[in-house]
C-alpha cells in the first residue's frame, strides 16, 4: 500500500474513531435508549463550508508516529505535522510555505520541501517568467525552516 494513501487511511481512521470511542456505551443489560426526537440539521451552507481547512497529500513519517500534510484556511497554505500520539484535539504544527510543490520526509524529524515561485525579467522590450526552485530543510525539534544549495545563504 502506498506511504501517501497509507497515510490518508490513518488519518481518515483517526478522525472517525475518536469521537466513536469517546461516546458513552450503554451498559450490557439496559436496553437501549429510544432515539431523541430532534429534527434533522440542515445543509451546510457553502460560506461554512468553505471555512473548513483543506488538506491534502498526506504522508506517515517513517517511524509511524506523524502525519503531514498540505493544508490550506482561510487563504494561507502551508504544511500541517500532527503527532498521532496526542489524539484529535491537538494544534498542528504548521509551516507556513508559499508556493509549496512537494515534501518528503527525510527523517523522522525533517520534512525536504520544494517550493516554486516565478520571477519577471524585463528587458528589450520584453517580460520574461522563470520559475525559480528551492530546497528547503524542515527540523521538527528545531522548528527551523533551512533553505539548502548553492543561494542559501
Amino acid at each position: 500500500m502506498p506511504k501517501r494513501f497509507s497515510a490518508l487511511l490513518c488519518a481518515a481512521l483517526l478522525i472517525i474513531w475518536t469521537p466513536l470511542a469517546a461516546q458513552p456505551q450503554p451498559a450490557q443489560h439496559e436496553a437501549p435508549a429510544a432515539p431523541a426526537a430532534a429534527s434533522a440539521p440542515g445543509p451546510v451552507s457553502i460560506e461554512d463550508f468553505a471555512r473548513l481547512p483543506f488538506l491534502s497529500d498526506a504522508l506517515l513519517s517513517p517511524d509511524g508516529r506523524r502525519i503531514a500534510g498540505r493544508v490550506s484556511h482561510d487563504g494561507n497554505e502551508g504544511i500541517a505535522i500532527w503527532t498521532l500520539s496526542e489524539g484529535v484535539d491537538q494544534v498542528p504544527q504548521h509551516i507556513a510555505v508559499e508556493g509549496n510543490e512537494a515534501f518528503t520526509w527525510a527523517s523522522d524529524t525533517k520534512l525536504l520541501i520544494t517550493t516554486r515561485t516565478m520571477i519577471v525579467v524585463a528587458g528589450a522590450g520584453t517580460v520574461v517568467p522563470i520559475p525559480l526552485q528551492r530546497i528547503q530543510s524542515y527540523d521538527l525539534a528545531a522548528r527551523k525552516l533551512t533553505v539548502l544549495g548553492p543561494q542559501a545563504g
